[in-house]
């Protein structure tokens, strides 16, 4: 087949299936590295393949109140790692990876280590989630002593250094922070441990606590992050840092949040710190202190 046969394909694939643009220049992609790698044609040579326009989609984002609602329907490890999303702004596959040693409780830092693209970044901590981050890490603590006692207790580690650092999936700075409740075996030594607990454990319970919560504005893990960066943009935080608190490669990619914009000149806080359930904590507090 040629150029000609290949768009009508791809022509199929949006008009009748109703691809998605992203889906579309995937399936793209794969023809022109078939026809590079087994057939040695270039496509792009020969007048390239037409690829789909991906459309410029603004990012879902629901109010404080709404997510407040949301959160109230949540429980155990799925709030925990929603507190952090809407908190801090990571991907959820970056939160599965969160190990005791990335947090930093006292400066309420979070290090993203080998986020998109394999780099690392620090993000902020909302003060409002500080205890119950506290108390999972306890939580670990107490597994991870009775795991050692059994003989278990290895935290599958990156890349090589199990080689260079024979101890260190011992300790418990290396355990993950949102563990599986199964033990499972480390290919590369052999031993057993605790993975983290796996996307959909996540996904899952906030698709049913969106669902329980009423809330109109459909409400996923990845809506939480595009709230995160909304309101930080709200709050006057500036465009190059909040790029570095998402991870995005592309400044462009951040930009989309500034049609958000209403006031600049604040402070940087978290939006978990600004939920309304969090304000009367600290004002039922503060009345309590006075």
């Amino acid at each position: 087949m040629g150029s000609e046969e290949i768009d009508q394909f791809l022509s199929y694939l949006a008009e009748d299936l109703e691809l998605g643009a992203d889906s579309q220049n995937q399936a793209a992609s794969s023809i022109a590295f078939l026809y590079r790698e087994l057939y040695g044609r270039d496509l792009a040579a020969r007048g390239g393949i037409t690829r789909a326009k991906e459309p410029h989609v603004l990012p879902r984002y629901a109010p404080p109140g709404d997510v407040d609602r949301f959160l109230a329907e949540l429980r155990g490890l799925p709030l925990l790692a929603s507190m952090i999303i809407y908190g801090a702004g990571p991907r959820v596959s970056e939160v599965v990876d969160i190990r005791v040693k990335d947090l930093n409780l006292t400066h309420r830092e979070l290090m993203i280590r080998a986020g998109k693209e394999q780099k690392d970044r620090i993000t902020v901590l909302p003060d409002a989630a500080i205890s119950s981050i506290r108390d999972q890490i306890e939580a670990v603590a107490d597994q991870h002593a009775l795991d050692l006692e059994a003989g278990h207790g290895w935290a599958h580690l990156p890349g090589a250094l199990h080689r260079k650092d024979p101890e260190a999936g011992w300790d418990l700075a290396w355990q993950f922070l949102l563990p599986s409740t199964k033990l499972t075996k480390d290919e590369k030594t052999n031993r057993w441990g605790r993975r983290p607990i796996h996307i959909t454990s996540i996904q899952r319970p906030i698709k049913t606590a969106w669902r329980r919560s009423g809330v109109a504005t459909p409400i996923t893990a990845h809506v939480l992050r595009h709230c995160f960066a909304t309101e930080m943009v709200r709050t006057g935080c500036d465009v190059r840092t909040l790029q570095q608190l998402m991870g995005h490669n592309d400044i462009r990619t951040t930009m989309r949040y500034l049609h958000f914009l209403h006031r600049p000149g604040l402070n940087i806080e978290s939006p978990f710190d600004r939920l309304p359930s969090q304000q009367r904590k600290r004002l039922e507090g503060g009345l309590s202190g006075g």
